[in-house]
C-alpha cells in the first residue's frame, strides 16, 4: 500500500473531539484484556490433546473473544469515528491482507480469487481491510465457507463475499442459514456500510436461495490502471 496525501471527500469527516480518548480508553480497558485473555487460553490449550473435550470447549472460548474484538470495532465506530486516509492500494494487497487478518481456522475456509490483481484503487488501506476482514469473519461463521473474488466491473473496483454452507443437508446447512442474521451481525453490517460509503464505496448485502449470502462493495479505480488485466 502506498502512501497518498488525505483527499476528504463529502462522504468524509473529521474525527470528533475526544475520539482519540475514546480509542485509548477502549484499548486499555478492553481490548487489551482481551489480548491476555486470549494469550492465556492458547497456552492453556497446549496442554491438551488436539480432539480431546477441553480442548473444544477453549476453541469456542476463543471463537466468543473472536466475536467481542469484532463488537468492539464495531461499537468504538460508531462513538469515535477516525479520520479516513486514502491510500494507493491493488485489488490483490486488499483482498489478501483482509484474509490474512482473521484467525487461521477462518483462512482455511476462504478461497481468494483476484481477477485484477495489479488494478489499483484510492482508499483507506487498513481501515478498508479491517472491515472487510470482519465481514469475512462473520461469513464463514456457523458451518459455512467463503469465497472472495475481486475484479473490475463497470470501471469499479468490485469485491463479491459469498457465503456458502459447507454441507447441502441436515441440520448443517440449517444453521449455515443464520449467517447475517444475529443481532450483532446486523449491526456490524449497518456499521461496515457506513464505513465503506464513508471511504467513497458503495455496498450491498444479498440473502440468496439455500442459505447463500453475498456482500458486493465497490470502489473507484484509478483511471492509469483501468485497463491492466
Amino acid at each position: 500500500m502506498h502512501a497518498k496525501a488525505p483527499q476528504l471527500t463529502e462522504t468524509e469527516h473529521e474525527p470528533q473531539a475526544g475520539t482519540f480518548e475514546v480509542r485509548t480508553t477502549v484499548r486499555r480497558g478492553i481490548e487489551t484484556p482481551l489480548h491476555v485473555l486470549r494469550a492465556s487460553l492458547e497456552e492453556l490449550g497446549k496442554e491438551f490433546p488436539e480432539q480431546s473435550p477441553q480442548t473444544q470447549t477453549l476453541e469456542r472460548a476463543l471463537n466468543l473473544i473472536d466475536t467481542l474484538e469484532r463488537n468492539i470495532e464495531v461499537l468504538t465506530a460508531i462513538a469515535a469515528p477516525s479520520e479516513i486516509v486514502p491510500l494507493r492500494c491493488t485489488l490483490d494487497e486488499l483482498a489478501r491482507s483482509a484474509v490474512r487478518a482473521t484467525p487461521k481456522y477462518i483462512q482455511d475456509c476462504v478461497l481468494i480469487a483476484v481477477e485484477n490483481p495489479e488494478v489499483m484503487t484510492s482508499v483507506d488501506g487498513p481501515k478498508f481491510c479491517g472491515w472487510l476482514s470482519n465481514l469475512v469473519h462473520a461469513c464463514v461463521s456457523g458451518q459455512r465457507e467463503a469465497l472472495l473474488r475481486g475484479q473490475v466491473e463497470d470501471g469499479e473496483a468490485v469485491f463479491n463475499l459469498i457465503s456458502l454452507p459447507r454441507q447441502r443437508g441436515g441440520s448443517a446447512l440449517e444453521s449455515a442459514g443464520n449467517a447475517f442474521r444475529r443481532s450483532e451481525d446486523e449491526l456490524l453490517l449497518q456499521v461496515a456500510e457506513q464505513e465503506i460509503v464513508r471511504m467513497g464505496g458503495s455496498f450491498e448485502h444479498q440473502t440468496l436461495d439455500l442459505g447463500t449470502n453475498q456482500i458486493s462493495v465497490r470502489l473507484p479505480i484509478e483511471e492509469s490502471t483501468e485497463g491492466v488485466a
